[in-house]
């Protein structure tokens, strides 16, 4: 069956236009017009007759583990969710692995595109602003103080602007909020290399500036291992085995090193608290084993945090804040189905070096994710 024309434009062809404007719509998190919920709605609009509804399940796994947990904690008296604050979340994130039913090679070539020319969107705009903001002093204090006030009244956090103190060092940053979305696009550049490829130089020197100078510390630790890894894939590929195994070696020991000064910096207000929270969580789930391993505590559901020493339906740190909402073995399924399904599709190809290194992509984005909020991984692509 044809697809049908309209105006000498397939269907299928305005669909892969939706679609790329839905990607980029996604991952620039655009905060005013609602482009998402329409370009979502166009997209499905046109595109149901292209869809692999086998790929249905993520969602319906999903949808079916928010309603076991929302069903028994309705049931049990002691529960506090709270559905219009944050108990929909998931939903929304079901609406969204929806759109796996069109991961298709038809449809290839335009997410790849899509999804590249957002993240090198981000950067330029997290660069460019890097710049105007360290050269020019009243500018930085006029941009910070819209985006504060963007943020206050109209609970829009777009982008952060500061002055950090990280190990000791004072320097600006722009963290974009959709800035870890930008790793998994560095990682595929730098595998292209891997691959032969000798472009996106370009690519990968605006997406590394962009995740370092977010200040983010795991967006800059994920800089840092993803250019490393690289030339150990690469040192290995070119069978420099000793060469290799000395860099691996000395830079695993710096990099240990960094990793625990980054995580545990005393001086750091974000690593206290999330020191803090860690505890709270561990506490939450000693008090009812029950809930811990089979339903969670809720979506929506409260917790008291030493962290910030207040009740909280929310933390950056997702993983965590997963397993308090769904328990242990409904999070181990959202790891295994939906998180790690990229590792499968890849193990289907041979096991190139540019394929294990995708691997190493893979796994750094879902480490950046154990310090953003619950809502912000839901709502990004990713």
């Amino acid at each position: 069956m044809r697809p049908k024309k309209i105006h000498n434009l397939t269907l299928f062809e305005i669909s892969k236009f939706f679609l790329s404007l839905l990607i980029i719509s996604i991952n620039i998190r655009e905060p005013f017009f609602h482009s998402r919920e329409i370009f979502l709605f166009l997209f499905i609009l046109t595109s149901f007759n292209f869809a692999n509804y086998k790929n249905l399940f993520f969602s319906l796994l999903l949808l079916s583990i928010w309603s076991i947990s929302v069903v028994f904690n309705t049931i049990i008296k002691e529960s506090n969710i709270t559905f219009f604050d944050g108990g929909f979340e998931t939903i929304i994130a079901s609406i969204y692995l929806f759109l796996l039913c069109f991961s298709k090679k038809e449809y290839a070539a335009v997410i790849l595109k899509s999804y590249l020319f957002s993240s090198l969107l981000v950067a330029l705009l997290t660069v460019v602003l890097w710049i105007v903001c360290s050269l020019n002093s009243g500018l930085y204090e006029l941009i910070k103080s819209y985006f504060f006030i963007l943020k206050e009244n109209k609970n829009l956090m777009v982008i952060s602007i500061d002055k950090r103190n990280i190990l000791g060092n004072v320097f600006m940053t722009v963290y974009y909020r959709t800035s870890p979305t930008i790793i998994c696009s560095l990682g595929y550049c730098l595998a292209s290399r891997l691959n032969g490829s000798k472009r996106y130089t370009w690519f990968i020197i605006f997406l590394s500036f962009a995740l370092f100078f977010s200040g983010a510390r795991a967006n800059m630790l994920c800089v840092f291992l993803l250019l490393f890894f690289y030339f150990i894939f690469f040192l290995l590929k070119k069978k420099c085995f000793s060469t290799a195994f000395m860099l691996c070696l000395s830079v695993l020991i710096i990099s240990v090193f960094f990793v625990f000064a980054f995580l545990f910096d005393t001086n750091s207000a974000s690593s206290n608290i999330k020191i803090n929270d860690t505890k709270s969580y561990f506490n939450t789930y000693a008090e009812d084993p029950l809930r811990f391993f089979l339903f969670g505590w809720g979506p929506g559901s409260w917790f008291y945090t030493s962290g910030r020493n207040v009740m909280m339906n929310v933390t950056e740190l997702s993983h965590f804040e997963t397993i308090r909402r769904y328990g242990l073995v409904s999070t181990f399924l959202i790891f295994i189905f939906i998180w790690l399904r990229p590792l499968k599709f890849k193990l289907s190809y041979n096991m190139k070096t540019d394929v294990l290194f995708y691997w190493v992509c893979i796994f750094a984005y879902i480490f950046t994710a154990c310090t953003n909020p619950f809502r912000e991984i839901v709502k990004c692509c990713g």
